[in-house]
C-alpha cells in the first residue's frame, strides 16, 4: 500500500507489480483534475480498468505529454475521486499497473490511496517454525 499526498506521477509503467493482478486506487480530500490517464497501447492482454463494484470502467478519451519523448499518448482519464456510499466506496478504480499510466495536474490538496500486489510476493518465505527461518534468505 502506498499513500501519496499532493504528487503527480508522469507516465510510468509498474514493471514491478504482479502482471495478471488490479492495483487499487482512489483519491480524497479537496481537489480539482488529479484523474488517473491509462494509455490506450499496450494494454492488450492486462485486466481492463473496473470500478469496486466489479463494473467496466468508462474513462475520458484524451491524450497525455510523455514529458520523456514529448510525444502525445492516447489513452482514457478516469476519476479515482473516493465518495463513501451506503453500498461501498465509489470512484475508486481497479486497473493494471503495468499499462502506462499518469496523474492528470490537479489544483488543491490531493491524497491517493494506492493497493498493488509486487511481483516479489511470492518470493517470501512461508511462515514457519523462528529457527529454519534464521537460515532462509530473502532475495528480491
Amino acid at each position: 500500500m502506498t499513500v501519496n499526498y499532493s504528487f503527480l506521477t508522469a507516465l510510468h509503467v509498474d514493471a514491478g507489480n504482479q502482471p495478471d493482478m488490479y492495483s487499487l486506487a482512489f483519491c480524497l480530500a479537496d481537489y480539482e483534475g488529479g484523474r488517473l490517464f491509462i494509455a490506450a497501447d499496450g494494454a492488450d492482454g492486462y485486466p481492463s480498468p473496473r470500478r469496486s463494484d466489479g463494473s467496466l470502467a468508462v474513462g475520458e478519451p484524451g491524450s497525455f505529454q510523455d514529458a520523456k519523448s514529448g510525444k502525445a499518448v492516447k489513452g482514457n482519464y478516469y476519476c479515482t475521486k473516493a465518495k463513501i456510499q451506503d453500498e461501498g466506496l465509489a470512484g475508486a478504480l481497479f486497473f493494471s499497473g503495468r499499462v502506462q499510466h499518469a496523474t492528470e495536474a490537479f489544483k488543491g490538496e490531493r491524497i491517493c490511496v494506492l493497493w498493488y500486489t509486487h511481483s516479489g510476493v511470492y518470493k517470501i518465505p512461508r511462515l514457519e517454525a523462528p529457527a529454519k527461518l534464521q537460515d532462509q534468505r530473502l532475495e528480491l
